[in-house]
């Protein structure tokens, strides 16, 4: 009796969590036309890749509050070392799928520190 509870127990929180991850990716998905325009405005040379450089005197608040809800970090060096999902050293618009689902399934929390 015991492990049927413990059981439907946890299967209920493994639901609840990926109930919260859709959610989440929607807020996302949601904010992707504003996120688009940013991203163009930021691209200062229209090259299609943000780098580091061209962040570095854009405020964090440019971001939809959907997004700032969905990544907590203090600055965007966290963020872009966040979502460089290649390790290139630039986010282009074609990374916009694998960095919805990075956000939505894995969401940067405070202090996030490499390799975690």
């Amino acid at each position: 009796m015991t492990k049927a509870l413990v059981e439907n127990a946890m299967e209920h929180a493994a639901q609840q969590a990926e109930d919260e991850k859709v959610v989440l990716k929607k807020k996302v998905r949601g904010a992707m036309p504003s996120l688009l325009k940013i991203f163009h405005t930021i691209d200062k040379d229209n090259s299609g890749m943000i780098t580091r450089d061209e962040l570095q005197n854009v405020p964090m608040d440019i971001l939809p509050p959907k997004v700032l809800a969905a990544v907590c970090v203090d600055n965007w060096e966290e963020l872009f070392e966040y979502l460089d999902i290649d390790g290139t050293g630039s986010l282009s618009q074609a990374q916009e799928d694998q960095i919805i689902h990075k956000i939505a399934l894995h969401p940067v929390i405070k202090n996030h520190t490499k390799g975690s």
